[in-house]
C-alpha cells in the first residue's frame, strides 16, 4: 500500500534551505541513535538548529491522521 499523500514531502534540500536562512547547526539523521545525538548536540546552544529526521514512509503509524 502507498504512503498516504499528505505525509509525503517534496526532495528538498532542508539542511541547505536552513543554511541559506543563517541556520549553522544542522544535523540530518537516519537512527533512533544518531537523533539522541542530534538533540544532545543542539540543546548545548541557544542558536536556532534544524534536525532532518529520515523517517521510512511505511514505517509510519497505518492509521495516521
Amino acid at each position: 500500500m502507498p504512503p498516504k499523500p499528505h505525509v509525503l514531502l517534496n526532495q528538498w534540500d532542508f539542511v541547505k534551505l536552513a543554511n541559506s536562512l543563517g541556520v549553522r547547526s544542522t544535523h540530518s539523521v537516519d537512527t533512533a541513535a544518531e537523533l539522541d545525538q542530534a538533540l544532545a548536540t543542539v540543546k548545548t546552544s541557544t542558536a536556532p538548529a534544524l534536525i532532518v529526521a529520515k523517517v521510512n514512509p511505511r514505517g509510519l503509524p497505518a492509521r495516521l491522521p
